[in-house]
């Protein structure tokens, strides 16, 4: 079934890209995402249940610099968790090993027809529409559009870095290590991110949902997503959880403000492997040019070339 879907969407696109090709929009998104399903649409405010209450894998909840800005689902701020000196090592490094372009390309799909007209363009939406009123079924057209969205929407000059050696990246591994209470073999190797003034992240999960699960191997589900802001941005780039509320209350959306040096610790799936859809986020528009450094914790281990290499735990 999910290849005959993937060959329905390979033949529709093909004949949709000469005119989808004239709706691509100005701006640009970046990087590679999976969609996976979720029902909840309103806003989640800063609940009063304890920290044991979320279910995500155990974290080192004295580690310094920890503090909450949101409670179930869990998020974590981690002040200071990279020095400067460490932060200006990380660009560097990827700098010089070499920036590579990275397309939107969202593998998965949403049952729900109002989670779907969130995520994709306007001009998209003409499209959802016609294939609705052709009887297709809404899984489907969830498919096809967001398929469609990966020809119309493409990164212009978003870059990632891999593994390269230097103090910076040795800090974050280690630090995550202690941070996460996990093994650096359960990492993907660490990714730096650059967003060149006016490039965005649309909006998006981190972990898999459903059978799409089975196509990431040993490694298995996304459980944590640790991002580190390399730089100070005066303008933009802020980091937004769509659905849930900010502390202030009032509808706001939670939202955060990129610090140098600052770490951002949050939990796409539960310790089992349960994907969690409240952790839909976005890297807003960036007014002036914004550096992240990730690590996404993993099932089991992550094998090179996507894992630290396996005498990462001798050097």
């Amino acid at each position: 079934m999910m290849w005959a879907c993937r060959l329905l969407i390979a033949s529709i696109l093909v004949a949709l890209r000469p005119g989808l090709a004239l709706l691509a929009p100005s701006h640009s998104y970046t990087q590679s995402f999976v969609l996976g399903t979720h029902k909840r649409l309103t806003r989640l405010s800063v609940a009063t249940t304890s920290f044991e209450t979320d279910r995500h894998i155990p974290i080192n909840f004295d580690y310094p610099g920890l503090r909450a800005i949101h409670r179930n689902p869990d998020v974590f701020l981690v002040d200071d968790f990279l020095t400067n000196v460490e932060c200006d090592d990380l660009t560097v490094q990827a700098s010089a090993k070499g920036m590579a372009l990275s397309p939107v390309a969202y593998a998965g799909w949403t049952e729900d027809l109002k989670v779907l007209v969130r995520l994709v363009p306007a001009l998209v939406l003409p499209l959802v529409y016609q294939l609705l009123s052709m009887g297709v079924s809404r899984p489907l057209v969830a498919i096809i559009s967001l398929a469609a969205w990966a020809v119309v929407v493409y990164t212009l000059t978003t870059v990632g870095a891999a593994w390269a050696v230097g103090i910076g990246d040795r800090a974050l591994v280690t630090k995550s290590e202690l941070l996460m209470r996990s093994s650096w073999r359960t990492f993907e190797a660490p990714t730096v991110i650059r967003y060149e003034a006016g490039q965005a992240l649309a909006p998006h999960f981190d972990a898999i949902q459903g059978d799409a699960r089975e196509e990431k191997g040993e490694m298995g589900q996304t459980l944590a997503t640790l991002l580190v802001y390399l730089n100070d941005v005066p303008s933009g780039g802020i980091t937004r959880f769509g659905l849930l509320e900010s502390a202030g209350g009032g509808g706001a959306p939670l939202e955060v403000n990129p610090t140098k040096g600052q770490g951002l610790l949050f939990f796409p799936a539960s310790a089992d492997g349960k994907f969690d859809g409240r952790l839909e986020h976005e890297g807003r528009a960036a007014l002036d040019e914004k550096w992240i450094a990730r690590i996404w914790r993993h099932e089991g281990r992550v094998v090179p070339p996507y894992g630290l290499p396996n005498n990462f735990g001798d050097e």
